[in-house]
């Protein structure tokens, strides 16, 4: 057998007891390009994740289970991918949760930046996550963002950027969030087929998610 994870690809059927369903495809987080299903099963997760790390095991693949946020995690590392299956009970003996493979981001992938859907970035601001998908030529990025400026000041730059980026039908509102002691200013914008929203609140640093589509 080879040495776990050296060469092998990564396992490609749905582990037994489970069915599955498509939710995403062609999306990239982290530099991996994800194909991601939904799974549940009849049988406790317990029964299923011991029988598929059995199975991924014997198999060759480098195998690590953990526990996050409640649910239960498998993965296997094959030569050039990783898959994870991570599972949290459903009802009383079932199992529901999601199966990842993920690969290096095909270049049509990686291609997918803020830059190429033209949307501006704050100076200074430092990325925390990146997910980017291109569904049939429909690409789109979500981004989440910290920034040292202020709220005020972030509105008044996304509202003067995308103005002089060409941006059409920008509106901007400000929601009081009385639980949290703070307000949050919501951004929309539009450019041919383009659509973004922007989401800003008050924090050390403020935080930003940004997301920019091209609609159908």
């Amino acid at each position: 057998m080879a040495a776990p994870g050296s060469a092998q690809p990564c396992p490609a059927a749905i582990p037994p007891g489970l069915s599955a369903m498509p939710v995403a495809s062609n999306v990239a987080s982290a530099g991996l390009g994800l194909d991601i299903r939904q799974v549940q099963g009849k049988e406790d997760l317990a029964t299923i994740l011991d029988r598929t790390e059995q199975q991924w095991r014997k198999a060759g693949h480098a195998v690590r289970r953990d526990t996050t946020a409640g649910w239960q995690v498998l993965s296997a590392l094959g030569g050039d991918c990783l898959v994870t299956l991570q599972l949290v009970p459903q009802g009383s003996k079932g199992s529901f949760g999601y199966l990842s493979r993920g690969r290096k981001a095909t270049a049509s992938l990686r291609a997918v930046t803020p830059a190429a859907l033209g949307v501006p970035l704050p100076p200074g601001a430092t990325l925390a996550s990146s997910v980017a998908s291109n569904d049939d030529g429909r690409r789109g990025v979500t981004m989440a963002l910290h920034s040292r400026m202020p709220v005020p000041q972030l509105r008044q730059f996304y509202m003067q950027q995308l103005a002089a980026s060409g941006w059409r039908a920008t509106r901007a509102h400000d929601i009081d969030d009385r639980q949290r002691g703070a307000g949050m200013t919501f951004i929309t914008a539009q450019r041919d087929r383009r659509q973004i929203s922007i989401v800003i609140w008050p924090d050390v640093p403020s935080q930003i998610i940004l997301t920019a589509v091209e609609a159908l």
